[in-house]
């Protein structure tokens, strides 16, 4: 993706992102009996975000490690956490959210890192 500017890669992240949430959004409410906790557009935005997040990692990774990986020490404990506090509340112990959460992370991240060519 070296070929695409800054601002392209901030909206290909949180355009990326808002599919990746509204793909969960549709999966809940599908096979959820009950009334989902959290609205759609909320969904799309945590998702949208934790993508720009892992851009934002993806710009700061050569220069500031340290706010590097902050970052995304903090986004990785905030899906922890919603882990916890989900299944808690739910009893569900699924961990498919959480790891399309990390993979919106990661997919925003990979965004802005230069390509590996053998």
């Amino acid at each position: 993706m070296t070929g695409l500017t800054l601002p392209i890669k901030f909206i290909l992240a949180f355009v990326l992102g808002m599919v990746i949430g509204n793909e969960r959004q549709l999966h809940e409410k599908y096979t959820s009996n009950e009334k989902v906790a959290i609205p759609s557009i909320l969904r799309l935005r945590i998702f949208s975000l934790i993508s720009v997040a892992g851009l934002l990692v993806g710009i700061l990774y050569e220069k500031y490690l340290a706010l590097d990986m902050f970052i995304g020490a903090s986004c990785l404990l905030q899906v922890l956490i919603f882990y916890i506090l989900d299944s808690r509340r739910t009893k569900d112990t699924g961990i498919s959210t959480e790891f399309a959460l990390l993979y919106s992370f990661l997919i925003g991240e990979d965004l802005f890192l230069p390509q590996q060519r053998p």
